[in-house]
């Protein structure tokens, strides 16, 4: 089942900043440019507000919320245990508070690292230093970590050197083999279709090329 809840987080308060000013006719010659003028403030004013004030991130912002709902839910259900997937990273935060109120254990999916994680930007030593406290705390007190790879298992231990091995758990992105078994191959005819899903970030440039020149 999918319970909704209401929500602060920028994002939704920005959306409803938009539907405000759209039912208002703005004095402009070019009322295109300049509702496009003022979504692109928005959205970079809220970034910088989302970075600098928030940690991990404004999901936090959804903790109360989250938090009435679930326990009215495992106060009605049979619930056996929290399991949050991030990032958004704030999500961690706020199943370890559910987890924490609702005495359930806790199962935490990284689909991303967290701290490790090269593209998630803090701005300071001291926002760091916050979603290191958080990670560790929500480490330390999860029942299971899931990861999406061995390299991601083996940096979360090399950093984290009192985390029990065995506590996190692999299940890589793909398909399971027993899925597809006596399923018959498809004659064609010496052709086939290469298919890329997902992110092209700058960092895969160099593998990308090799492939491509290997390909021609």
């Amino acid at each position: 089942k999918i319970y909704r809840t209401h929500t602060l987080q920028l994002a939704h308060i920005l959306w409803w900043k938009q539907r405000f000013f759209r039912g208002k006719k703005e004095k402009s010659d070019d009322t295109g440019t300049a509702e496009s003028s003022h979504k692109s403030i928005a959205t970079n004013f809220a970034r910088l507000i989302r970075e600098w004030v928030f940690v991990p991130d404004d999901v936090i912002l959804w903790s109360p919320f989250a938090l009435q709902k679930a326990l009215k839910i495992c106060r009605n259900n049979k619930i056996d245990a929290v399991l949050c997937t991030a990032p958004p990273y704030g999500v961690m935060v706020v199943g370890f508070i559910i987890s924490k109120f609702a005495n359930l254990p806790l199962v935490v999916d990284l689909r991303d690292p967290w701290t490790q994680d090269p593209y998630f930007k803090m701005p300071t030593k001291l926002h760091k230093g916050l979603n290191e406290f958080f990670e560790r705390k929500v480490l330390d007190h999860a029942s299971r970590v899931i990861v999406i790879c061995n390299q991601m298992k083996e940096n979360l231990l090399s950093k984290y050197s009192d985390l029990q091995e065995d506590k996190v758990r692999v299940i890589t992105n793909g398909f399971a083999l027993e899925d597809f078994k006596g399923v018959r191959p498809i004659n064609t005819q010496g052709l086939f279709t290469i298919a890329y899903i997902g992110a092209l970030y700058a960092h895969h440039k160099d593998i990308f090329e090799s492939f491509c020149k290997a390909m021609v």
